[in-house]
């Protein structure tokens, strides 16, 4: 009986033994995947207006709004009469960029700045990130304290933008005057940099505004530099909503590893200045608009409409 006892409780053991075994299998994981990566971009159009392909309501009249290349050209609405604009100027800088993907992740892109100027739609690159499906964006009209602070040209090679067309590349900090787009047309580049104390623009606007009561064509030159004082610069935050059917024409903008430099994946938004010059009247003089703090009304109505004048291009 003693020797049976023994055989009983090695069975027992070995049992044991073995379960344990292959529950230490069953529990092994396999490796994490490695995260792939691609370029994604902005595709930002320069309008005068609320949506592309609406139409404003002038005396029971329907006027079509323009997205011109070079020279975009519509009307404002204002309490009495339209005033007609046009602009020849439209620049700002963006920065502080993070994209939202559909699994509730975020991804900040630090580094790269963006002067987004009149006749070049895209691609602006954004960076590389990883693959997956982004379905909003946030960013900030405006540089950060260090980048306003930097000297024109100063920065280093990683901030630049691919420019449409010849897929060169510029110091968005030392732009070029000039540039020839995807179409071969030519086009111009303000300068941005203001002077060491005040740092860059935030944004430069010009070009014609036809104040006339009938609209005959009088039009009167304006030019609006908004730009903050060197470690204070003026930066407007941007939070767009997540894609939808209704408000984009489609839930996300897919990234790949097939997106690279030359073939970047493109998220479309409208700049609307149709909203940024919003019940702005007093065109007849020109403004050089440099506020530090919210002393000026016109600034703080130019300020405050930025925050408005940018929603999905509907694809």
């Amino acid at each position: 009986m003693k020797i049976n006892k023994i055989i009983i409780v090695l069975a027992i053991t070995t049992l044991i033994t073995f379960a344990a075994c292959k529950k230490k299998d069953s529990t092994t994981t396999n490796p994490t995947p490695p995260v792939t990566y691609g370029v994604i971009s902005f595709h930002l159009h320069t309008n005068i207006s609320t949506n592309e392909d609406s139409l404003i309501n002038y005396f029971g009249q329907g006027v079509p709004i323009q997205d011109s290349l070079f020279y975009a050209t519509n009307s404002v609405f204002h309490t009495n009469h339209f005033i007609n604009i046009k602009l020849d100027t439209a620049q700002f800088y963006i920065s502080g960029i993070v994209l939202h993907n559909t699994n509730g992740g975020s991804v900040a892109v630090s580094g790269q700045y963006i002067l987004k100027y009149i006749g070049a739609e895209g691609p602006y690159i954004i960076g590389s990130v990883p693959t997956g499906n982004y379905s909003s964006v946030s960013f900030n009209v405006g540089l950060d304290a260090m980048a306003n602070g930097m000297a024109p040209g100063s920065m280093s090679s990683a901030n630049q933008v691919f420019p449409s067309g010849t897929g060169s590349t510029f110091n968005v900090f030392n732009p070029p005057a000039t540039f020839t787009s995807s179409v071969g047309q030519p086009g111009d580049i303000a300068p941005m940099y203001v002077n060491a104390g005040t740092g860059y623009n935030t944004m430069l606007v010009a070009g014609f505004a036809d104040t006339s009561a009938n609209q005959s064509g009088q039009y009167m030159h304006f030019s609006y530099q908004i730009a903050g004082m060197g470690s204070m610069p003026i930066t407007v935050p941007i939070s767009l909503p997540a894609q939808t059917m209704t408000n984009a024409g489609q839930t996300s903008v897919g990234v790949t590893t097939a997106n690279t430099l030359a073939a970047p994946a493109e998220m479309h938004l409208i700049c609307d200045y149709g909203q940024l010059l919003k019940g702005i009247t007093n065109f007849k003089t020109q403004n050089s608009v440099t506020p530090a703090t919210s002393t000026s009304p016109l600034a703080d109505t130019l300020i405050k409409h930025i925050g408005t004048m940018f929603h999905y291009e509907y694809n």
